[in-house]
């Protein structure tokens, strides 16, 4: 007689589906087998919340799936606004060098290395303090127009900061490279019409050269340095980038580091320039020139290390030395008979020195301390130049 599979106890049946329920499997719940309605109702009931339960659970993956979407787009969204200058639309700095290491990376194969152009807007400046910011930044998002319109698909041009640009020129042989330098350089040329005012905004350019082995810091320093030196020679230059201008900048920076100890060392020493009387032949009065004795760099000019004490605002302590100094050597050829009771002393000073509040005090407590006359001490202005 054949005999029939007896069902498992209830009990075991209802904690199966609980076990399974909270492992996450709602189907195919147990249904029951017609051998006690109370039981089988109870597992209909499990059943029926199964199936509620399977449904919430689409739901929530189907929720979570819409959330994920909206949340890779808005990403997508922050990542270009990150990388997107917000004025002018164009690329940013962290944008611009993650494209010249993509081109530097591309080129190792074809070993065409991409150049970079660093472009710096001339007097600028001017415009903002004459006629707004808002009209600096219509200037801004003009160049950066002009800037679109001449490159290449292929290039990438960013908005540094400032009125500061660059440009990236992937896979471009010297020559073509050159030849968008010279469209930059006429397209910047052209008038901008500014609220009724034609105003021209030129550039200054500095041009690196890619080869192997350059990291886009590295090509966007040289760049900077070129542009530097363009700016120098003149607006609306361009310059290309050589090996001389980065051991110059290098010698500025150790210039600039032992400047500071240039009075203490006792580096520093006045050259006196004669004034000549013509009617007698005798030295009418003597003009003070400061000079430096570098200990590695020789006797380094004026025209260098001033520059370079302004920049690092040392003209103050500088300029002290320079007034003592020569008041002090002149008293000394005073006592000594050396020169007449009309003999002149004259000091250059810049216009930035004329600013400094304790000038006059200073220059006339000195007079007081090595006695000489205020009527036979003069000051030269010098030139005052954008450093």
């Amino acid at each position: 007689m054949p005999t029939t599979k007896q069902p498992e106890p209830w009990g075991e049946r209802i904690e199966e589906l609980i076990k399974r329920f909270a492992s996450g499997d709602f189907s195919a719940a147990d249904r029951g087998d017609g051998s006690s309605d109370y039981h089988d109702s109870t597992l209909a009931m499990l059943h029926q919340l199964g199936e509620e339960l399977r449904v919430h659970q689409e739901e929530l993956e189907n929720l979570v799936a819409q959330r994920t979407s909206e949340l890779r787009v808005v990403q997508s969204a922050l990542h270009l606004l990150v990388l997107t200058d917000e004025l002018t639309g164009m690329a940013n700095k962290p944008m611009l060098k993650k494209k010249l290491k993509e081109a530097n990376d591309a080129a190792e194969s074809t070993g065409l290395y991409p150049t970079v152009l660093s472009l710096d807007l001339d007097g600028f400046k001017l415009i903002n303090d004459t006629m707004g910011h808002d009209a600096g930044d219509e200037v801004l998002r003009r160049v950066a127009k002009k800037l679109r319109e001449v490159v290449t698909a292929d290039c990438t041009v960013a908005r540094l900061g400032g009125d500061e640009f660059a440009i990236v020129i992937p896979h471009a042989t010297q020559t073509e490279a050159l030849q968008l330098v010279q469209r930059v350089t006429r397209v910047m040329n052209e008038e901008i019409d500014l609220l009724g005012i034609n105003i021209k905004v030129l550039g200054s350019l500095g041009v690196r050269f890619g080869e192997a082995g350059l990291s886009p810091e590295i090509q966007l320093r040289d760049a900077d340095l070129a542009m530097y030196r363009s700016k120098h020679d003149g607006e609306g230059v361009a310059r290309v980038f050589l090996p001389a201008m980065a051991e110059e900048t290098r010698t500025k920076l150790a210039l600039s580091s032992s400047l500071r100890r240039a009075v203490a060392d006792g580096e520093l020493e006045l050259r006196y320039q004669p004034v000549i009387n013509l009617s007698n032949g005798g030295i009418a009065a003597v003009e003070a020139l400061v000079r430096w004795r570098h200990a590695e760099y020789g006797v380094v000019s004026a025209d260098v290390f001033l520059p370079l004490a302004r920049q690092n605002s040392l003209m103050p302590a500088l300029g002290r030395w320079v007034l003592r100094e020569a008041l002090e050597t002149v008293a000394k050829w005073r006592v000594e008979g050396l020169v007449s009771d009309t003999f002149h002393l004259s000091v250059n000073m810049s216009p930035m020195e004329l600013a400094f509040r304790d000038l006059q005090p200073t220059i006339v407590a000195l007079l007081n301390e090595f006695k000489i006359p205020p009527a036979n001490f003069l000051v030269e202005i010098t030139e005052l130049q954008d450093v």
